[in-house]
């Protein structure tokens, strides 16, 4: 290596502080951007399929479930379709969480009900009470690739296992 020049090493000068001009913007643009808070429905996202069983009084029905959920943010979209030799249900939905409160509506086509939905979700986690065209509590548990669904009302109880 030869000796450089004043002006050589005036120019690697201006280049190395140049560089780190470069470095330290890139990192302050990095670190000032926003980051997306974790959304209680983050696990819930996409196709599950499984079944389980609905109480009615003394009688208990197995079912077939599938259900479709579509996380935009902090806002989730679903839809549970389960059937059994008795039962047809098409239910569907919104929810939106602000920090861990959750507040939503549904509906079911096959017997022609609808309402709200509130309650709270975190860490995979979704406890609701549901009022409209009739009362009941709801829990939706997932964890990873499996999810547990429970509905209780006065007059039925689902219980349903799903997967991924």
């Amino acid at each position: 290596m030869g000796i450089l020049s004043p002006e050589q090493r005036r120019s690697t000068h201006v280049r190395k502080c140049v560089d780190g001009f470069v470095i330290a913007l890139f990192l302050i643009f990095l670190f000032a951007l926003p980051v997306r808070a974790a959304s209680p429905f983050d696990g819930l996202a996409g196709s599950w399929s499984g079944g389980g069983s609905i109480s009615t009084g003394e009688n208990r029905e197995r079912i077939s479930c599938r259900a479709t959920y579509r996380v935009a943010g902090t806002s989730v979209e679903m839809s549970l379709r389960c059937a059994s030799a008795s039962y047809n249900i098409n239910a569907s939905g919104s929810m939106r969480a602000s920090g861990n409160s959750i507040s939503g509506e549904f509906s079911e086509s096959s017997y022609g009900v609808s309402g709200t939905l509130s309650g709270r979700a975190s860490g995979g986690n979704i406890s609701a009470r549901i009022s409209g065209g009739f009362s009941a509590t709801l829990s939706v548990n997932t964890s990873g690739r499996s999810q547990s669904i429970s509905l209780i009302s006065e007059n039925a109880r689902v219980s349903i296992g799903l997967r991924r």
